[in-house]
């Protein structure tokens, strides 16, 4: 149970850290086309 837990935590880890920097970029404001 505590390897399940430990791999768990490690993805939800991953996963933060990925989805981290693409949100950023998503959030700020794209300048429209011409």
């Amino acid at each position: 149970m505590r390897v399940a837990s430990a791999t768990f935590r490690l993805l939800a880890l991953l996963s933060a850290g990925l989805s981290g920097p693409a949100f950023a970029q998503g959030a700020s404001p794209a300048t429209p086309p011409p």
